[in-house]
């Protein structure tokens, strides 16, 4: 049973559930809405009329209805998807020296495994990777900008071991902070 109510299609036995926001609901616009909404009448008439091949015509129809009904779907989800992934990594800068996995996932409203593969698929970088490469990149950005102390650049980027800080910074640059502090020319009073 198709219901076409201001742009959204409902296939259910329930139409009136249409403010609920549920599997079974895609919302159409556009040409998208107009495209669907015609083939399901062409469709109708054919099955209706009855005439020579309208079976034939009635399954090109279906066909034709479906792709348009996943486009819509694909469409729909990407963009939701794409808004959910882009205010996770603003998240993510926002609370770099704190974030986990879990916390990425759970603001997005995703399950930690479901968020881990989407945001590998978005980003082309684990997690993990993608987390450290932006607190060292803020690294290199603090040993360049300022005069703190490099045993104190880890810890306000959320490393709590000096040794993994500096395994992570070396992996990054090819470099361990003080060779970065040096090429770059500044050196804070604390270090000798």
């Amino acid at each position: 049973m198709k219901r076409l109510y201001a742009g959204r299609l409902f296939l259910g036995p329930d139409p009136e559930r249409r403010f609920l926001r549920e599997p079974g609901i895609i919302r159409l616009k556009g040409q998208a809405l107009l495209s669907v909404d015609a083939m399901f009448d062409k469709m109708e008439a054919e099955y209706n009329g009855r005439a020579a091949l309208y079976r034939e015509s009635v399954t090109g129809l279906c066909s034709a209805f479906l792709v348009e009904l996943w486009r819509a779907y694909t469409e729909q989800n990407s963009s939701d998807v794409n808004a959910r992934l882009n205010s996770v990594l603003t998240y993510i800068r926002e609370h770099l020296r704190t974030v986990t996995l879990e916390d990425a996932a759970a603001h997005a409203s995703y399950s930690r495994t479901y968020f881990s593969h989407l945001f590998y698929e978005y980003t082309g970088e684990h997690f993990t990777d993608y987390v450290n490469r932006l607190r060292i990149n803020e690294a290199v950005r603090l040993l360049i900008n300022t005069d703190a102390a490099i045993e104190d650049i880890g810890p306000m980027l959320g490393y709590a071991s000096k040794p993994f800080f500096y395994r992570m910074f070396r992996q990054f640059t090819g470099l361990t902070p003080g060779e970065m502090r040096k090429r770059a020319g500044t050196k804070s009073e604390k270090e000798s």
